[in-house]
């Protein structure tokens, strides 16, 4: 049982955003409320006389020398015992934990932090022998030193052990009978907007005759302004601030309505490299409040524009907006054709990676390369490849095939941007003893039902003694049984080319999937398979018409094929 003096470990995060695990005292300085903070707990013992009460002094005798001083965290929360100190696992003795009760396996709740400042939040779920029996409190310190905590600290368990994410959704198994349940005490984590007024110079411009709305209802310091709605030639412009973290990031916009406000005032994303977006905004409408424009990738510099490009209502008005992080920014990788070929042995295939990022505060840095064959081992093919940095670059690859019939390579290409941000992407070739492709090249599309599907497929087997005898076509439909609609068709010739042509009569809303099988003379044989997803071909338009020049309009309706799409 804790005794009077007993020092309990706690994370706090400091005013210059780094993380920290600390024992501490709460006490009285001058008359206010005032956490103590010390490296090390009091070397208090249940073997031993309680210790004087914490102080800013610390303690000190002949072979211990803890100071104290004022921790300005702010913002902490408090456990027991201490788990990782430094990088070690630190179960402190000393912090004279209640055991058995907090000793064996339980429902466990921890949180810490990596060297590089990351928090880690942890719960372990306990008391349920078909899920989870819980850890111990050092099963718990292994557990977040692997996870690569720094520092961390054991917080309230056993029922208490809850973690709610993404729109109150429960993540883990909650011990209790009755499942969640009320607690005294949580921590709440939640993304920190970031607001931009017009007050601020370097960040907000105008151009145009913009004037100060009398009305109340505006954010911050400064009114909302307004402007006359004309051609577009004046705007009000946020620059967004070059130390923006790169992300997706939900716009909001706060303004004053009015019944003489644009119904459709433009809002336009200015990023470099990419197009405009333009989203209109009903401004006569949620006055004195921040409105939800839309979710965007952004970075630093980008722009919003607040335009006077509309003629509806006789102002547009512009407060302050709000961005909002939701998720984080990556960069991509994309093939040019299919990514998943079949190549005969001994032929060069010619791989072109298109390497993309979606934000203009990321670039594409690094490209990485590496193979592996049938499951095995990867190998980096190569040197690391330098890229342009900027938002799109492109790579390729021409790789020789020297593995045999039936092997299976895969290649991952790695790509890394200017934050660090790793994606892959996987190209896999199935060497085969003769090609089978399709021209066009693409292996599913969509179809209109009632139409007929047309292609050519091409069988090559590069060897004048590797002979095709069999071309056979094979029907199915929502993945139920094989039809066999076509063939066998006897090429005997080492190059054929097949006109493929069928009705596709098969109701709308159905996958249709043709298979394609080749046999040669040494029993060989290859199957290539086509999926067509069939819609409608027709549809209903509405037509107006005048009757005469001095009559009302009027209305028909008919039916009209819609071309293949």
């Amino acid at each position: 049982m804790a005794i009077a003096s007993t020092t309990w470990a706690a994370w706090g995060l400091l005013p210059d955003g780094t993380q920290e695990v600390v024992w501490t005292w709460g006490t009285e300085l001058n008359g206010n409320k005032t956490v103590i903070r010390f490296p090390e707990p009091y070397p208090n013992s249940r073997d031993k006389d309680p210790l004087p009460i914490p102080s800013l002094a610390g303690y000190q005798d002949d072979s211990t020398n803890i100071s104290g001083s004022i921790w300005n965290a702010v913002t902490a929360t408090g456990g027991t015992p201490s788990l990782v100190i430094n990088g070690q696992i630190r179960v402190a003795d000393e912090e004279l934990i209640n055991c058995p009760g907090l000793c064996g396996k339980n429902p466990r709740t921890a949180m810490g932090y990596t060297a590089d400042n990351k928090l880690i939040l942890m719960v372990v779920d306990g008391r349920q022998e078909d899920l989870s029996i819980g850890a111990t409190l050092e099963e718990l310190a292994e557990m977040m030193l692997q996870v690569g905590c720094f520092g961390a600290v054991n917080l309230d368990g056993g029922g208490s052990s809850v973690i709610i994410a993404e729109e109150d959704q429960v993540l883990n198994s909650p011990s209790d009978a009755t499942g969640i349940r009320a607690v005294g005490s949580a921590l709440l984590i939640k993304r920190r907007p970031q607001y931009y007024d017009t007050e601020s110079p370097t960040l907000y411009t105008e151009t145009g005759a913009w004037l100060e709305t009398s009305n109340e209802g505006f954010y911050g310091e400064s009114r909302t302004r307004l402007l006359a709605v004309g051609d577009g030639s004046s705007y009000a412009t946020y620059t967004l601030p070059p130390d923006l973290p790169p992300a997706q990031y939900e716009l909001s916009a706060w303004w004053v309505g009015a019944s003489n406000r644009s119904t459709s005032t433009p809002f336009v994303i200015l990023r470099n490299g990419f197009e405009p977006d333009t989203m209109r905004i009903d401004q006569t409408l949620n006055s004195g409040d921040f409105n939800i424009v839309g979710t965007f990738q952004l970075g630093p510099n980008d722009q919003i524009i607040i335009s006077n490009a509309t003629s509806n209502g006789e102002f547009v008005a512009v407060d302050a907006i709000r961005l909002r992080k939701v998720d984080e920014s990556a960069p991509f990788v994309t093939f040019e054709g299919e990514s998943q070929i079949d190549i005969i042995q001994g032929q060069q295939a010619s791989i072109i990676a298109r390497l993309l990022s979606p934000n203009t505060g990321l670039g594409v840095e690094k490209l990485r390369i590496f193979k592996s064959v049938n499951g095995g081992t990867e190998t980096q093919l190569g040197n690391e490849i330098s890229l342009n940095g900027t938002i799109q670059d492109s790579y390729t690859l021409d790789y020789q095939v020297d593995q045999q019939s039936g092997d299976l390579v895969t290649l991952r290409f790695e790509l890394e941007d200017n934050q660090g941000n790793i994606v892959s992407e996987i190209y896999t070739i199935r060497v085969v003893p003769f090609a089978l492709t399709f021209d066009p090249d693409q292996s599913a599309g969509r179809h209109p039902n009632g139409r007929t599907l047309q292609f050519d497929v091409n069988v090559d087997t590069q060897n004048p003694a590797l002979i095709i005898n069999s071309l056979t076509v094979y029907k199915s439909v929502d993945g139920q049984g094989e039809e066999l609609i076509q063939g066998p068709i006897n090429p005997n010739a080492s190059q054929f080319s097949y006109d493929f042509s069928y009705l596709i009569n098969e109701g709308t809303g159905k996958v249709v999937s043709f298979r394609f099988e080749v046999t040669t003379n040494n029993n060989d044989t290859l199957n290539k398979t086509y999926e067509a997803t069939t819609f409608s071909e027709k549809g209903k338009i509405r037509v107006a018409f005048i009757n005469d020049i001095n009559s009302s309009f009027g209305s028909t309706e008919y039916s009209n094929s819609v071309k293949d799409r």
